[in-house]
């Protein structure tokens, strides 16, 4: 179960893993950012939502497991952002995609390689859980 639902929410083991899934996959994490956490309540269940007008929202307790929100953006083309999201949904530990933006990147003489990819810009905001004892 702590494999799943680890007992702290170590950022850096957690990007050293995305990171070797995204070289694997053909892409760059360009920016990784935990979300800012929101004030915890007294012991008694937390639930946060997001707020709209500030785009905060992060962490949500219950008598198990916390929920932590992070950003991350993305380059590459199209095929190795699937096969990188894939990679993540196969990972022992829950993570899940709340929201997902894919986007052209660069000027439109720009965007294609030589191998005919078309790069693209993805930014991701993605929750992931930490057992409470």
């Amino acid at each position: 179960v702590l494999e799943i639902i680890p007992r702290s929410l170590d950022y850096s083991k957690l990007l050293f893993k995305l990171n070797s899934l995204a070289q694997n996959s053909g892409v760059e994490i360009e920016n990784f950012k935990p979300k800012d956490k929101s004030s915890t309540s007294n012991g008694a269940p937390m639930n946060t939502t997001q707020n709209e007008a500030s785009g905060q929202q992060t962490q949500n307790q219950t008598n198990f497991f916390e929920e932590a929100d992070f950003d991350i953006q993305l380059r590459g083309g199209f095929s190795q952002t699937l096969m990188f999201l894939d990679q993540v949904s196969r990972l022992k530990r829950i993570i899940n995609v709340n929201s997902l933006n894919i986007s052209f990147q660069g000027a439109a003489e720009n965007r294609v390689l030589a191998s005919g990819t078309t790069m693209l810009s993805t930014v991701a905001v993605f929750r992931t859980y930490k057992f409470i004892e």
